[in-house]
C-alpha cells in the first residue's frame, strides 16, 4: 500500500514537472501580450496626444501666427524706378521739379549683390548664419542649439536666427521676444525663401541694404560713405570686417564710439572667416593687425567734391522724411524699410511746395555774410526759418540752416531741432484760451506784480526786473510781461493748459512722464519746457489766429501715387477747432500790438511801411539762448528762430526779426502787389470797437478823467458778449497829505491836505518797498501819512505810555 502511494505520488510528480515548462510558456506569453497591450496603448495614447498637440499646435498657427510674406515679397520686389517729385503752379497745374534729383547724394544708393564686395556678404554669413547657402530659411541645427542654451545657459551665445529670419524681422519690424514672434518669424522665413525660389542672393542684397549701422547709417554704402568715406564696392577686408561686427549691437560696436569694442569683435569675424575658408592665411594676418581709418566729412571733404555735390533743398530733406513716414504707416513697416521703398518704387511725391517762395528764403539765408545774422570768424550762429499757409496747413517754404548747405537730409533746425519757445509760448500757452474761457477780454487789466512775492521781488521777473502795475493784456502781450501769461494759467489750471497744448495744438514735445513734468507754470506760461518745442509746431499752432481758430496740421507731402498713377496715400491733415472764431480775431488784434508798439515795433519797417497787415509774438530765453518771432498775415503764418546748436549767448542781435519782416514783405509783394492783387486785411467782423479804461477795463466814469497822469482811455475790440458794461471802481478820490503823498491820516490837518484821484488795489502782501510803476498812484489806507502823528511819551521803564503793565520788547 505505501508503495503504491509512493509510485503515485511519483507519478503526480513527473506529471506536475513536465506541465511547468507549459505553465511557463503560457505565463510568458500572457505577460508578453500584457506587456505588448501596455506598450500598444501607451503608444496609442502618445500617438493621440501627438496628434492632439499637433492639431492644437496647427490651430494655435492657424488663429495667432502670420506666416504670409505678401507684405515683406511687396518690399523685396526689385524695383529700380526712380521717385520724382511734383508741385502745383499759381495756375493748379501739376508741375515736375526738376531741379531736385533725389536718386542721388540722399542715402537713397541701393548697392545691387555683384556690386556688394565678397568680403563683406562673407563676413556676414561667417559670424551670423554659416549654413546660409545650404538650409531653407532656418538652420535647424542652430535653432536647437539657441533652444537648449536657452534653458541651460553653456557654451556659445551666438543666436539661432538665419539671415533670412533677420531679414524678416527688419522687413516686418516684430522684434518682441515672444514664442509666437519666433514661430511666425521660422515660418516666414520659410516661405519667403520659398517664394523666392531659393534665390539666396536676393537675401542677401536686401539684408546688407537695409540693416542698422549706427550713426544713422542703414545699408552698407551709406555706412561706407559714413565710416570710412567710400563707395561699398571700394571696402577693404578690415572695413568689411569692421561694419559686419556693428550690425549684432550698434550701441556696442559702433567702431567710432567704441573702438577697441570693435576691433575685438571684428578679429572675431576674421578668425571665423579664416576657418571657414572665405579668406587665406595672409589675408587674415594682415587685416587682423591693421588699423581702421574712419573717415569724417567735415575734414575730410575734397573742396572740388563740395563744388560738384548737388545736394537736395531743405524742403526736400522734409519731403523725403514726411514721405517715408507715410509709407511706413502705410504699409506698417519699420521706417528703414520704407526708405528704401521711397527710392526705389517709383513714386510720384505731389508736394506742397510754392518754388518762389522757397527761393526767396533760401536767398535770404545762404547769404555769407549776411546782414541779418551776426558773422564771426569762429562762430556763427544757425537759423531757421519756416512759412505755412494756415488755412491749408501746406508748408510753401522751409530752410533748416544759415549758409550754404553741405549736404543732403542732414539735420532740419526747422523741422527736427527742439528749443525752449520762451515767450512765444504766452500767445498759446495762456492768452487764447483764457480769452476762449471767458477768463479774459481784449480790455481786461490785470496787476503786473509776482505770483509768488519774496521781498522787494518775486517769481516771476520781467525781462526788464520791473514790474508795471495795473496794465492791460494788451500792454502786457506787447511788452511780453511775464507776470500775465503765469497768472493766467494758475487760473486755468496746468491740467487744462496742458491739454490744450498737446491735443488741441499739435504740441507733441510736452512731457508728463512721472520723472520729468512740463505741467508746470514755467513752461506752460513762459516756455521753460524740458525738450523745448520745433518750429514746425509752434509756427503751425499760431496758425489757428488767422485762420479762425481753426487748427490745421502741417504737411510737405499732399498725397503720393505709385509709379502707375494710383493713389497710395492721399495725406489728409488733422484739422479741428481750437478756439473760437471771436476768439481768434480777438487774439489777432491784441498780436497786432506786438508790431504797432511793442517788442517787433522796430524791426519790422517794411511790412509796415507796405501795410500789409501782420500780427505776431517774439520770443527770447534765458540767457538769450534762443530768440523766436512767430507772425502771420492773412495769407500765410511765418517762424524765424536763431540760436546756437550749443548754447551760448546771442547777446542783442534782432535779426531773426528783420529777416522775418524782410521775407514777408517780399512773398507778399511777389505774390500779390506785384500782380495788381489787393492785400486783405484780418477778418474782424465779430468784433465791436468800444473805449475803456484802461486802469480797470471798465467804462470811463468822471473820476478816470481826473487821473492826475493824463488821458486813461483806451480802445478796445469785443464780442457783443463782452462789451463793457460797469463803470470803472478803481479810479477814486482820496484826501492825500501835501507833504508825503500818502493817504492822510488820522491825525493830517484838513488844510495839509489835498483831494487826488487814486487807484483802488490791494497790495497790501507786497513789500512797500517793490519797485512797481504805479506804486505812487495807488491808494493805500494800510500805509497812511504819519507826518502829523505825536510820538507817544517815554516811559522810563521802556513800556508803550499807554500800558504800563505791559511793556514793549
Amino acid at each position: 500500500m505505501k508503495k503504491r502511494n509512493e509510485k503515485t505520488t511519483k507519478k503526480k510528480n513527473k506529471e506536475t514537472e513536465s506541465k511547468i515548462p507549459a505553465i511557463m510558456l503560457k505565463g510568458a506569453v500572457r505577460a508578453v501580450f500584457t506587456v505588448f497591450n501596455v506598450i500598444a496603448t501607451v503608444g496609442l495614447i502618445g500617438v493621440i496626444a501627438a496628434a492632439i498637440v499637433g492639431c492644437a499646435f496647427l490651430l494655435y498657427i492657424a488663429n495667432n501666427v502670420d506666416t504670409s510674406v505678401d507684405d515683406i515679397l511687396l518690399i523685396t520686389q526689385n524695383n529700380e524706378l526712380a521717385t520724382k517729385l511734383y508741385y502745383y503752379d499759381d495756375e493748379g497745374n501739376l508741375v515736375e521739379n526738376k531741379d531736385e534729383d533725389i536718386s542721388s547724394g540722399t542715402g537713397a544708393s541701393w548697392v545691387e549683390y555683384e556690386d556688394i564686395p565678397a568680403d563683406f556678404r562673407d563676413a556676414f554669413i561667417a559670424i551670423e548664419d554659416k549654413r546660409f547657402w545650404d538650409h531653407k530659411g532656418v538652420d535647424w541645427i542652430a535653432t536647437s542649439r539657441a533652444a537648449i542654451t536657452f534653458f541651460v545657459p553653456i557654451g556659445s551665445d551666438r543666436g539661432g536666427s538665419t539671415l533670412t529670419q533677420q531679414l524678416v524681422k527688419n522687413l516686418t519690424g516684430d522684434d518682441d521676444y515672444s514664442i509666437q514672434r519666433k514661430i511666425q518669424e521660422i515660418f516666414r522665413a520659410m516661405n519667403l525663401e520659398k517664394e523666392l525660389g531659393g534665390d539666396k542672393t536676393i537675401i542677401i542684397e536686401q539684408y546688407c541694404n537695409i540693416v542698422y549701422f549706427s550713426q544713422g547709417a542703414y545699408g552698407v554704402q551709406e555706412a561706407a560713405k559714413t565710416y570710412f568715406g567710400k563707395d561699398a564696392k571700394d571696402l577693404t577686408l578690415v572695413e568689411c570686417a569692421a561694419l559686419a561686427s556693428i550690425v549684432q549691437n550698434p550701441s556696442k560696436w559702433d567702431p567710432k564710439l567704441y573702438p577697441e569694442n570693435n576691433e575685438y569683435r571684428r578679429r572675431v569675424i576674421l578668425k571665423e572667416m579664416l576657418s571657414q575658408g572665405l579668406i587665406t592665411r595672409a589675408e587674415y594676418d594682415e587685416a587682423y593687425n591693421a588699423e581702421l581709418d574712419l573717415y569724417s566729412w567735415k575734414q575730410n571733404i575734397p573742396e572740388e567734391e563740395k563744388k560738384d555735390s548737388k545736394y537736395t533743398s531743405w524742403y526736400t530733406d522734409a519731403v523725403i522724411s514726411e514721405s517715408i513716414s507715410l509709407l511706413a504707416k502705410k504699409y506698417e513697416v519699420p521706417k528703414n524699410i520704407a526708405q528704401s521703398m521711397f527710392f526705389r518704387g517709383g513714386y510720384q511725391i505731389i508736394t506742397a511746395l510754392d518754388p518762389e517762395i522757397q527761393e526767396i528764403i533760401e536767398k535770404y539765408y545762404e547769404q555769407t555774410p549776411s546782414a541779418y545774422f551776426r558773422n564771426s570768424e569762429v562762430l556763427n550762429h544757425e537759423a531757421a526759418f519756416i512759412i505755412i499757409d494756415p488755412h491749408t496747413g501746406q508748408i510753401k517754404g522751409l530752410v533748416g540752416g544759415r549758409g550754404e548747405k553741405t549736404g543732403s537730409r542732414i539735420f532740419n533746425r526747422a523741422t527736427q531741432a527742439t528749443r525752449s519757445p520762451g515767450s512765444s509760448m504766452k500767445p498759446i500757452g495762456s492768452y487764447a484760451l483764457a480769452i476762449d474761457k471767458g477768463i479774459i477780454n481784449y480790455g481786461t487789466v490785470m496787476d503786473d506784480t509776482p505770483y509768488i512775492a519774496s521781498g522787494t521781488g518775486g517769481w516771476p521777473r520781467n525781462s526788464n526786473n520791473r514790474y508795471g502795475g495795473l496794465v492791460t493784456i494788451e500792454y502786457a502781450l506787447a511788452h511780453s510781461k511775464n507776470t500775465f501769461p503765469v497768472k493766467l494759467v494758475a487760473q486755468l489750471g496746468v491740467n487744462t493748459v496742458y491739454n490744450f497744448l498737446s491735443d488741441k495744438l499739435g504740441i507733441s514735445t510736452l512731457v508728463d512722464n512721472g520723472r520729468r513734468s512740463d505741467k508746470n507754470l514755467s513752461a506752460l506760461a513762459i516756455g521753460g519746457m524740458t525738450y523745448g518745442v520745433t518750429l514746425r509746431e509752434i509756427t503751425t499752432a499760431y496758425g489757428i489766429f488767422p485762420a479762425g481758430g481753426v487748427f490745421t496740421d502741417s504737411y510737405t507731402v499732399i498725397s503720393i501715387l505709385d509709379a502707375n498713377g494710383n493713389v497710395v496715400v492721399n495725406n489728409e491733415p488733422e484739422r479741428h477747432i481750437a478756439i473760437s472764431e471771436q476768439s481768434a480775431q480777438t487774439m489777432v488784434k491784441l498780436m497786432e500790438s506786438v508790431i504797432d508798439y511793442g517788442t517787433a515795433y522796430s524791426y519790422t519797417k517794411t511790412v509796415q511801411k507796405m501795410k500789409l497787415s501782420v500780427a505776431g509774438k517774439t520770443g527770447t530765453t534765458d540767457n538769450n539762448f534762443d530768440k523766436w518771432f512767430i507772425g502771420y498775415s492773412p495769407y500765410y503764418v511765418a517762424g524765424s528762430w536763431i540760436g546756437y546748436d550749443q548754447n551760448q549767448n546771442l547777446g542783442s542781435t534782432h535779426g531773426h526779426i528783420t529777416v522775418w519782416d524782410a521775407i514777408m514783405a517780399e512773398i507778399h509783394k511777389t505774390k500779390f502787389t506785384s500782380k495788381g492783387i489787393k492785400l486783405k486785411s484780418f477778418d474782424t467782423d465779430y468784433l465791436i470797437s468800444a473805449k475803456f479804461c484802461k486802469d480797470s477795463g471798465k467804462l470811463i466814469t468822471d473820476v478816470c478823467n481826473a487821473d492826475p497822469r493824463g488821458s486813461r482811455v483806451n480802445t478796445g475790440y469785443y464780442t457783443k458778449e463782452t462789451l463793457p458794461t460797469e463803470e470803472c471802481d478803481v479810479h477814486v478820490f482820496a484826501r492825500v497829505c501835501a507833504t508825503c503823498g500818502k493817504v492822510a491820516g488820522d491825525n493830517c490837518p484838513e488844510e495839509a491836505t489835498v483831494v487826488k484821484v487814486l487807484l483802488k488795489v490791494d497790495r497790501s502782501h507786497l513789500s512797500p518797498k517793490m519797485k512797481i510803476t504805479d506804486s505812487a498812484y495807488v491808494y493805500k489806507p494800510y500805509d497812511p501819512c504819519v507826518c502829523y502823528d505825536v510820538p507817544d511819551e517815554e516811559d522810563p521803564e521802556g513800556g508803550s505810555g499807554d500800558d504800563p503793565n505791559n511793556p514793549t520788547e
